[in-house]
């Protein structure tokens, strides 16, 4: 495995996340304290937050890969 590319369970996690983020934060918050919906605040803060959490994601695999990897082979 190569440690910069996300597994399919850490996509999904990013895609769901994103849509949560994207319904509950950009969405339902300005509803609530009263301010106008922007579609363009939406897109951007989006992507934002999907780029941002994908980098750090893949930055985190690439710190604990190898210490993964020597705690698997350890064991055999």
């Amino acid at each position: 495995m190569n440690y910069l590319n996300l597994s399919s369970i850490q996509k999904f996690d990013i895609g769901i996340t994103t849509l949560l983020f994207c319904i509950f934060i950009t969405i339902i918050r300005p509803l609530i304290v009263y301010q106008e919906i922007n579609s363009r605040d939406i897109i951007a803060y989006t992507l934002l937050f999907f780029a941002t959490y994908g980098i750090t994601l893949i930055f985190t695999n690439s710190l604990t890969f190898n210490y993964i990897k020597n705690k698997l082979t350890y064991n055999e």
